[in-house]
Formats: structure tokens, sequence, C-alpha cells
């Protein structure tokens, strides 16, 4: 395994030597340059190792990305609209950072996507109340509002639970 060269860490951009960073970081945690000596029979850059650690605790962009795709982007299951704005996120951040070659690979097939545009639930007798729910990934759509009885399981244990299988 060959870790970059002085000179090679010093071409990428500063955003670049960030990324390699932070992906240093997350697939090293508690690895010295000694003991990545001791598995590799190439000899690796210790210099360039301590660089590597040092964007990482400096300027480290780990949390602004994560913020991004969490907070801005959202959920993004397998298939949804979401999930491929985070791709182009990831790619337009990689890419500006001189990164080269950058392109998404094919998976699959998967099957259809699906996205949550919107979803209340409340209970509406004997007097009106929110209630904090989210339907099922890949549940179907409905035809309107849904109304029904209130059920109350009392359920502590999983054999509890098991009372009211194939009941529904």
């Amino acid at each position: 395994m060959t870790i970059f060269s002085r000179q090679g860490l010093d071409r990428l951009k500063p955003n670049a030597q960030r990324l390699l960073a932070g992906i240093a970081v997350v697939g090293m945690i508690g690895v010295t340059p000694q003991t990545l000596a001791q598995q590799h029979h190439e000899q690796s850059n210790p210099e360039a190792l301590i660089r590597i650690k040092d964007e990482e605790l400096k300027r480290s962009q780990v949390m602004e990305m994560v913020g991004y795709l969490t907070d801005v982007i959202g959920p993004r299951l397998t298939g949804s609209p979401n999930f491929k704005k985070a791709q182009e996120y990831a790619l337009t951040r990689i890419r500006g950072w001189g990164l080269s070659n950058a392109h998404l690979e094919a998976w699959g097939p998967f099957g259809r996507g699906w996205s949550l545009e919107a979803f209340t639930a409340n209970v509406v007798v004997p007097g009106f109340s929110s209630l904090i729910a989210y339907p099922k990934a890949w549940s179907p759509s409905t035809n309107g509002t849904i109304r029904g009885e209130v059920v109350l399981l009392d359920i502590k244990t999983l054999a509890d639970l098991a009372k009211y299988k194939g009941k529904g």
C-alpha cells in the first residue's frame, strides 16, 4: 500500500487533502505509522500520515457535510429522490476538491424508489390531538383520509406481543 508522498499530497487542493484526512481517520483510527509498516510490505510515509492527521484535526469538514446530508437533504432511502440528491452533493464536493474521475457506479437492480411527500396522524375524538407517527417505508399511498377505531395493545414483553399475532 502506498500512502501519498509529500509531493503527491502537495499537488492536491487543500480540500482534497482534508477529504483524505477524513478518510484516513475513519479508516485508520488507532493505527500508527509503525503498525501500518508492519501490516504492509511496502514502506509508508509517516510524515504524510502526520500531515493527514493534522488536516483532520484542524480543518475537518466532516461535521459540515454530515449536517448538510442530514439536515438539508434529509432521509435518503435507496431509490428515493433524496438519495440522488445526496449522490450529487458528494460528487460535487469531491470534484470541487480536485479529485479526478469521480463518478457514480451502477448498483442493482433494486426496484422502485419511495419518498414521503406528506403524512399526518391525529386523534379527532373525543378531541383533537396530533400524533407523532411515520408510515413504513415503501408503503403504498392512500386515497385520502383513513379513519379507524383506536386499539389499545397492552404490550410489555415479547410474549404479550405474540398474543396479537395474526389478529388485525
